[in-house]
């Protein structure tokens, strides 16, 4: 398994470029096994590299910055795997739901709302913006992806400022961090979870706030190589 660290700002904002960097110190703390790590500079093919990543790797997890790398990964995630299934946490891209059966696409994103919601209402997504019941939400998604490979991106904005104040745009009320996790923890105990991304980190505001959203995107990252045995 690798981790492949990409950050691209459009901004080229130094600060916020060391993000994927911080959350690999964070994680280096709770994790006691080596870490396979290496990262895609600026001016590289996003979408060719995340095409040999996951050719060769059982397992990848892609550490941004900007939202907008996403399009290029999912993309080659779904050029390469036949039976592709998306679990999308928090914001999404429109070109997501191109070239893929959309009953094998599930959103997870209390804050949907005008444009992006009509959308999703328009085309038939299953979409979960309203959580009573974690559990019951958590085994309908891993059920459906049960049999599928599986990539689950993820945007921090997803989750209430209150628990990662450190994002680019949040969610209020988003996810707490322990349903954050919970879900997570979920989605990776799939077979054939192929991959994850994070980002929305705006690393430039959270280190007033003690890198609080860094080390929840740590413990994510923990959830994942612990899941898969790394």
């Amino acid at each position: 398994m690798q981790i492949v660290k990409i950050p691209f700002v459009e901004d080229g904002n130094e600060v916020n470029r060391k993000a994927p960097d911080k959350i690999i110190d964070f994680l280096g703390k709770l994790h006691s096994g080596d870490l396979d790590v290496y990262d895609i500079k600026d001016g590289q093919d996003i979408h060719e590299n995340a095409l040999v990543d996951f050719e060769n790797q059982d397992k990848v997890v892609f550490l941004g910055v900007d939202f907008r790398i996403k399009a290029q990964i999912v993309s080659a995630f779904k050029d390469s795997f036949k039976s592709a299934f998306l679990i999308i946490v928090g914001d999404f891209d429109y070109s997501f739901f191109e070239n893929i059966d959309l009953r094998k696409v599930v959103v997870v994103n209390p804050g949907v709302e005008g444009e992006k919601l009509e959308f999703l209402n328009k085309i038939g997504v299953k979409l979960f913006s309203e959580i009573s019941d974690f559990e019951a939400a958590a085994d309908f998604i891993t059920e459906k992806a049960r049999g599928n490979d599986v990539y689950v991106t993820v945007d921090f904005g997803v989750v209430d400022s209150a628990f990662a104040p450190g994002t680019f745009n949040s969610t209020i009320p988003g996810l707490s961090s322990r349903e954050f996790l919970y879900l997570l923890r979920r989605f990776f105990h799939v077979p054939r979870v192929r991959g994850f991304d994070l980002t929305g980190i705006c690393l430039e505001k959270d280190e007033k706030f003690d890198y609080r959203t860094v080390k929840l995107a740590a413990k994510a990252v923990k959830e994942f190589l612990d899941i898969s045995g790394k």
